[in-house]
């Protein structure tokens, strides 16, 4: 019989929380964010189990599945953002015009 990591919990959590980010960011779709919820709640009440009687298989699919299907389904770099806490993504870093590129050698 194998054995359930105890580390499962914390990957769960993040998740969550990436999903919920998702939610608020503009760059994923609305239809992403109207029918995976959706769904995942008619599936909650829905008589359709794989554990009858048991609330089990009901919170695995909101709790485990929908966060997961929710990051499937977002464009990545809203994905990157939400990973790192952001509900948006970052501004991209301005470039300053007084730089000069130039390819350079250490010399010793």
């Amino acid at each position: 019989m194998s054995r359930i990591p105890l580390n499962f919990l914390p990957g769960i959590l993040r998740n969550i929380g990436i999903a919920w980010r998702l939610m608020q960011n503009p760059a994923v779709s609305p239809w992403v964010k109207l029918l995976l919820p959706l769904l995942a709640v008619v599936y909650y009440f829905s008589p359709i189990d794989l554990l009858p009687g048991l609330p089990f298989d009901d919170l695995f699919v909101v709790l485990f599945v929908f966060p997961k299907l929710m990051i499937h389904f977002a464009p990545p770099d809203a994905v990157e953002a939400a990973a790192y806490g952001y509900t948006q993504s970052p501004p991209p870093e301005e470039e300053d015009d007084q730089t000069i590129d130039v390819p350079w050698r250490s010399v010793s």
